[in-house]
């Protein structure tokens, strides 16, 4: 790559990785304005018909795929001869990075490798699409803030179920350590259930540290894949049932494993949670008479705690003597009483004493007036009875006396109340306090 820059679009920036067919270099999209990742063919297969047919099938296969769990494709082309295809950039780093620092994973995260490995994987044999090369170095871990999610990649030599023949007729192709057997025996006439035996060896891989089948060289690895029973996980820290899940996953025979990668996710999801799993094929009938099962026991039920007793307060002593108390004698009660009743009778007394004093003033003032008007008349007439010849006759005016009342001004009343210990019944005394007018 001398000009660095394909299809006067993308600008290669520095390689991420290089493959025996392809490499991928993190690139600039010069219109949309963001980093992508582009796979470029490698010039010694770019001229060969075949290798070239493969890269342009593995751009279809993605681009018809629609998952968070699988690499999206942007676009795809041919400059000066050589095919590329636009990806989106992935943060993070592959299962195969990852296993080869920690070993072996948690098994919290093993559980959503399973989740997501099983969806991405579903997602591509709906479509049709076997993978047929998955392992942990096409499996990418991406940061996604907190999260990681899990996307596969590489559909480099995925096979399209729809078709009548393959791509490759004598070739096998693959990754030995993760291929399943009938992969070994003719890559042309697997299945969706070659790829849940790849997705077995990379769940039994991050679980336990090793791989399932091993050999010192690839005949005997061969061997061990196509004959060698599944070695047992022998962990303690591990889930009860972990090597029942591995013998169906990893069966020689497709039709003895899982019927789908949902299924298979499923089941190693059930086994983190310690919930039974039915990854065993079920007993079988027993011949004969059916023998009815034991009963069960029933569990003894526990007797019910004692009642605890309420903690009352400590009981008053005895021999303390509260002092009487002291009542108020109802002598005191009336007899204040009778005080209120006695003042307000003699306040009525003398109202009435002043009013009587009031009306003899006022009789005495109009007499002395009348006497006056008599003695003014009597002047007056005098020259007149003169004038008309009449005889004057002087008759004396005897002085009138003040008319006094005949009766003497009530006297103030008294009246006292005995005091005793029955209630005084209430008297109507609106007449006796009413002031006259």
């Amino acid at each position: 790559m001398n000009d660095k820059r394909l299809g006067e679009r993308y600008r290669l920036v520095r390689p991420l990785g290089c493959g025996g067919m392809a490499s991928v270099w993190e690139a600039d999209d010069g219109k949309l304005k963001r980093r992508v990742a582009v796979k470029v063919l490698s010039g010694r297969h770019a001229g060969r018909h075949d290798a070239l047919a493969r890269f342009e099938r593995e751009c279809m296969a993605v681009a018809r795929l629609r998952s968070p769990h699988i690499v999206q494709v942007y676009d795809y082309g041919i400059d000066g001869g050589r095919p590329f295809m636009v990806m989106e950039l992935l943060a993070g780093e592959t299962l195969s990075e990852r296993l080869r620092k920690l070993h072996r994973l948690e098994w919290a995260r093993v559980a959503i490798l399973a989740r997501h490995l099983g969806k991405a994987l579903a997602t591509a044999h709906e479509a049709g699409i076997v993978h047929r090369d998955l392992k942990p170095g096409n499996v990418f871990l991406v940061r996604d803030h907190q999260d990681e999610i899990v996307k596969v990649f590489d559909f480099g030599i995925s096979k399209a179920l729809d078709l009548n023949a393959s791509l490759t007729h004598d070739a096998v192709l693959g990754t030995p350590s993760f291929m399943s057997p009938e992969q070994m025996r003719d890559s042309s006439e697997v299945d969706a259930r070659s790829d849940l035996w790849s997705f077995g060896v990379i769940l039994y891989r991050a679980c336990t540290g090793r791989l399932p089948f091993t050999g010192s060289d690839l005949k005997r690895l061969i061997g061990a894949v196509v004959k060698a029973p599944v070695p047992p996980v022998s962990d303690a820290t591990l889930p009860t049932g972990i090597d029942g899940f591995f013998a169906r996953a990893l069966a020689k025979e497709p039709e003895d494993r899982f019927s789908s990668a949902l299924e298979m996710a499923e089941a190693f999801e059930a086994l983190a949670h310690r919930r039974p799993l039915a990854v065993l094929p079920p007993p079988e009938k027993p011949s004969g008479h059916m023998v009815p099962p034991p009963p069960e026991r029933k569990r003894a039920t526990p007797p019910p705690p004692p009642r605890r007793k309420p903690k009352l307060p400590p009981p008053l002593p005895t021999d303390i003597e509260c002092p009487p108390l002291e009542e108020e004698p109802a002598t005191v009660l009336y007899q204040t009483r009778a005080e209120e009743i006695t003042m307000s009778v003699t306040r009525t007394a003398v109202s009435e004493t002043r009013w009587a004093l009031v009306a003899s003033a006022a009789v005495l003032f109009v007499t002395g007036i009348a006497v006056t008007v008599l003695q003014t008349e009597s002047a007056t007439s005098a020259p007149v009875l003169a004038h008309a010849g009449l005889p004057i006759v002087d008759v004396p005016i005897p002085r009138v006396a003040p008319v006094l009342p005949k009766t003497p001004p009530p006297r103030p009343k008294v009246v006292t109340v005995k005091a005793t210990t029955t209630p005084v019944t209430p008297v109507a005394t609106k007449d006796l306090f009413e002031e006259p007018w």
